[in-house]
């Protein structure tokens, strides 16, 4: 076993440890369609996309955690998306908004990546503290239960409860309180070069860029393809 320099590891959530199954292009073209828009695949996981990246950096990153709240700022976004195909309908809207309340409340809707049991699994055993802080809902902390995932993990950190979503300082202020360190003892890993790497690093933890579909190169992070790349990273 190497040197340890970090006590506690945090991990993101979406696309670092599940997935909706079988993907989201699959998960947004099945809502959308249940609300009566059929566009291109590749046209709506392009808005999709585009919504929870550049359009939801462009919303107040902090709000009154309560559910409700986090909530009106998911139908923003999704407001947005549905401008990006062309649509500006509220009763569309509403109805969109209701549905996805439903299905990403329910733990069938996603999968955990194969890698993630064992390697949480082995994260633990080698004394580390491990941690989930995620842009997610309300319910967060009862999907990881259901998905099993509260047995590897000390804390979970949702936006929603916070009102504050990454890369802003206080959710990962927020992991720090529930972790009990200090910054330079904490490595987080997540998907977002935005939201995950540089909210990390603004607030002085280090950082690990997880890329699961080869979307990034040359940054000025590690970066890893699988979780299970992880526990070795960590002896370099």
């Amino acid at each position: 076993m190497c040197a340890r320099r970090y006590e506690v590891i945090s991990l993101d959530f979406g696309e670092t440890l599940i997935h909706p199954w079988p993907d989201w292009g699959t998960f947004y073209r099945q809502v959308y369609a249940e609300v009566g828009i059929h566009a291109p695949p590749e046209q709506l996981l392009m808005a999709a996309y585009a919504g929870w990246t550049e359009d939801a950096l462009k919303l107040p990153l902090t709000y009154p955690p309560e559910e409700e709240q986090a909530w009106l700022r998911r139908r923003e976004i999704e407001r947005r998306i549905l401008a990006r195909l062309g649509y500006d309908d509220e009763a569309i809207l509403d109805r969109l908004v209701r549905r996805l309340i439903e299905i990403t409340r329910d733990p069938n809707t996603y999968r955990l990546y194969p890698d993630v049991p064992e390697t949480l699994e082995r994260l633990r055993a080698q004394g580390y503290q491990l941690g989930i802080v995620s842009n997610w809902d309300w319910y967060l902390p009862d999907l990881c239960q259901a998905l099993g995932l509260d047995r590897y993990v000390d804390f979970i950190v949702a936006s929603a409860r916070v009102g504050a979503e990454k890369p802003h300082p206080a959710i990962f202020q927020a992991a720090l309180a529930h972790a009990r360190t200090s910054p330079e003892r904490v490595l987080h890993v997540g998907d977002n070069p935005e939201a995950d790497v540089r909210g990390a690093r603004q607030v002085g933890l280090a950082a690990v860029l997880i890329d699961r579909h080869g979307l990034h190169n040359d940054m000025d992070v590690p970066i890893i393809h699988s979780l299970t790349e992880l526990p070795d990273l960590l002896c370099r």
